[in-house]
């Protein structure tokens, strides 16, 4: 797999991943520019609740995207979407809400509470099961499977938003956080930081990495001095069996 290395690596590998990455910029416009045509085209479905966290209202646009044409079908086939659906996208994340040193937190932020373990409803669940039996094939037809392609498309648009969100980022300057430049250059740095040993600069001539993996010492011998016949990694990066310490090679 190309570039198949996270945290651990030395400098040949970071100058080709970093050539590979600054290349792939070109393409960002019109891979925006396609990601924006998509999202047209799926659509966005936006939940409104009140203070309490119960729906009063949605909105999906455009009416004639793919998720506004599922929504006009779900209400033509008798759902109502407030009771029934209750979608909320990746910008209304449901979270516990802070409890006190004296109350645990057991309300969400939706308004739901918590249950306990043993809810004590085995009579008046049987009975609802029993009503709801012979339905079963017209609640999979006129819900179910409706909802689940409603449910889908919105977690589409949902990640079609965040990939647009990225590359916007991705390319900004160095004094944007999280874009390219920015990440390069906190990379470099650590690269040049003698005391962090996963990755290095590479003096024994190790094009491919095979050596990034070595276990790292318990010390740094320091120049000059002889290690033990294992293959280690120091401050200068790797050593080969019965190698003397190269110098400290970080920044350079």
């Amino acid at each position: 797999m190309a570039h198949d290395f996270l945290g651990t690596y030395n400098n040949h590998q970071f100058a080709r991943l970093q050539t590979f990455l600054s290349n792939q910029q070109s393409d960002v416009p019109a891979r925006v520019a396609h990601l924006l045509a998509e999202q047209e085209r799926i659509g966005t479905l936006v939940f409104t609740f009140d203070a309490g966290g119960n729906p009063i209202g949605y909105n999906a646009s455009p009416t004639t995207s793919y998720i506004g044409k599922l929504m006009m079908a779900y209400e033509i086939l008798g759902g109502d979407p407030i009771f029934d659906l209750q979608i909320r996208s990746m910008s209304q994340a449901v979270f516990l809400v802070a409890g006190s040193e004296t109350t645990p937190a057991q309300q969400l932020s939706s308004g739901d509470i918590l249950a306990t373990r043993g809810l004590r409803d085995a009579a008046s669940a049987a009975l609802v099961q029993q009503m709801k039996a012979w339905t079963e094939e017209v609640v999979q037809y006129k819900r179910e499977n409706i909802e689940r392609k409603i449910r889908r498309a919105v977690d589409y648009s949902d990640q079609l938003t965040a990939e647009i969100k990225v590359l916007s980022i991705i390319m900004n300057d160095a004094k944007t956080s999280g874009s390219l430049a920015d990440l390069t250059s906190q990379s470099t740095t650590l690269l040049a930081d003698p005391s962090y040993r996963p990755i290095y600069n590479d003096v024994n001539n190790d094009l491919h990495g095979k050596l990034t993996h070595a276990p790292f010492s318990q010390y740094d011998a320091g120049p000059g001095r002889n290690v033990d016949p294992n293959w280690v990694r120091q401050d200068g990066g790797p050593i080969l069996p019965g190698q003397q310490s190269p110098p400290t090679n970080k920044g350079t």
